[in-house]
This record gives C-alpha cells, sequence and structure tokens, in this order.
C-alpha cells in the first residue's frame, strides 16, 4: 500500500473528499494535513514519511504561501509528484 499525501488548501477541504476516497477504493492510504490540527508541524513532516504527493491545484492552493512552502519541501525530498487541476464550473 503506497502512502500518498494530497496538498491541497484548508479552503479545498471538502474537494478532496472524493479524491481520498478514489485512492483508497484503489489501495492506497491518502494523507493530508488538516487545518484544525497542528498543521504546520505536519506541513514539515508528512512529505518526509508519503511515498508519493497529488497537489490539488486551485486558486485557494496557489494564493497560499503554506502550500507553496510544503510544494518545495516536497521537491527537496525527492518525492514522486503528480498535479490535480480544479477548475471553476460555469453555470
Amino acid at each position: 500500500m503506497r502512502v500518498i499525501f494530497i496538498s491541497h488548501s484548508s479552503k479545498d477541504d471538502k474537494i478532496i473528499a472524493s479524491l481520498k476516497v478514489g485512492l483508497e477504493e484503489a489501495g492506497h492510504r491518502s494523507r493530508g494535513v488538516l487545518g484544525d490540527r497542528g498543521w504546520e508541524k505536519e506541513i514539515y513532516t508528512t512529505p518526509h514519511t508519503c511515498q508519493a504527493v497529488i497537489v490539488l491545484t486551485t486558486q485557494n492552493w496557489l494564493d497560499s504561501k503554506w502550500c507553496f512552502a510544503e510544494i518545495n519541501l516536497v521537491k527537496t525530498v525527492g518525492k514522486w509528484l503528480r498535479g490535480v487541476i480544479q477548475r471553476k464550473v460555469e453555470g
């Protein structure tokens, strides 16, 4: 079982629910930093303990200095990295 870290803005917590379900159905364990617990410590430790990282790229993520710091750490430790782009749906 691969542990996959989901980098996302806490403003997008609801969006990652379906992504987490899909990963778990595929046999992976997913982790993400939740804003209501020791999130700053988690940002610095979680990328070291996962095998891969998925970035939920939303405007909230792009606007977050913490997400920027998180992704730089992920790149520094050399984790496998993929992005998911969340687009605003008109209508």
